[in-house]
C-alpha cells in the first residue's frame, strides 16, 4: 500500500527520529540514499526500508518494507533527493582487544566528527570513544561525513573522566599549548585524546600520568578534523 501523508502514523513516529532524544531512547536512526542503505544492509542493522518507486520496492526482498509518496520520503529525509530510506538499530561492539582508542572530547561539529570516523577506518583504527558532550554519532550529517564508516567503528560513548579512570591504556593527549614529549612504542596501546574545536581538551586532563603530543608547523593551529588525520596516520595507524 502507498502511504501518501506524512501524518500517516508510522511516517510521523519516523519522523521523530530526526531528534537527537527520540534516537536515543527508541535505539534507532535513519539514514537515506542507495550508498549508506546499502552499506546499512550489508552491517545487518536495517530494520525497515523504505521507498519511493515502486520497481526497486516491488524487487527487494527485504522483509519490512514501505513505499511512500515523494513529499512523504521528502519528509522523512529533511527534502533531499533520495528514493530510498532505511530505519537502523544502534549497535554497540565490544573494542578490539590490543588495539588503540581514539577519544573524542566535545567534538561538535557533525562534518569533523563524521571526517575523524572516515579518517580512522581508513588507516586502521577501529575503536572510538565520544566523550558525552560531543555531537550525536546519529546525527545525518555525522553519517554523510562518515559516509558509512560508523557501520565498520566500535563507537561507545559516555563519560569520559570516567573511561579514563577505569582504561588501562596509555594516554595520550594532544595539548597545543604544551611541547611534544611522544615517544610511539610499538608494543603500547594508547588512548589518543582530540578535543573540541573551540576550547580544545578539558583542562582536567593536565593532571593525569599522560604524553602530549604537538605537531609543528608554521601556523596556529589545524581544524581538529585535519589535525586528527594526521596524527593518527603518521603515529597510530594499523600496518597489519
Amino acid at each position: 500500500m502507498l502511504i501518501t501523508s506524512r501524518d500517516n502514523k508510522a511516517i510521523k513516529s519516523l519522523i521523530k527520529l530526526h531528534a537527537s532524544k527520540r534516537r536515543k531512547e527508541r535505539g534507532e536512526y535513519l539514514v537515506y540514499g542507495e550508498t549508506l542503505c546499502d552499506m546499512a544492509l550489508e552491517s545487518g542493522t536495517v530494520t525497515t526500508l523504505i521507498f519511493s518507486s515502486e520497481q526497486p520496492f516491488s524487487q527487494s526482498g527485504f522483509p519490512d518494507k514501505l513505499l511512500v509518496a515523494d513529499r512523504v520520503m521528502k519528509a522523512l529525509t529533511d527534502k533531499a533527493n533520495v528514493e530510498i530510506c532505511a530505519v537502523c538499530r544502534m549497535a554497540t561492539k565490544d573494542f578490539l582487544p590490543g588495539q588503540s582508542v581514539v577519544v573524542l572530547d566535545g567534538i561538535q561539529d557533525p562534518g569533523n566528527l563524521g571526517t575523524i570516523l572516515r579518517s580512522a577506518k581508513a588507516f586502521g583504527l577501529s575503536n572510538i570513544f565520544l566523550s558525552e558532550s560531543s555531537v550525536d554519532l546519529y546525527n545525518i550529517k555525522v553519517l554523510r561525513a562518515a559516509h558509512g564508516a560508523h557501520f565498520a567503528l566500535r563507537v561507545k560513548s559516555g563519560n569520559l573522566d570516567e573511561y579514563l579512570q577505569h582504561s588501562p591504556n596509555s594516554l595520550v593527549t594532544t595539548f597545543i599549548d604544551e611541547e611534544n614529549d611522544f615517544s610511539h612504542d610499538p608494543g603500547n596501546v594508547y588512548d589518543i585524546v582530540f578535543g573540541n574545536e573551540g576550547s580544545g581538551i578539558r583542562r582536567s586532563l593536565k593532571a593525569l600520568t599522560r604524553e602530549n603530543l604537538k605537531m609543528t608547523i608554521e601556523f596556529e593551529s589545524l581544524n581538529v578534523a585535519i589535525a586528527a588525520s594526521i596524527i593518527l596516520y603518521n603515529h597510530f595507524r594499523s600496518v597489519s
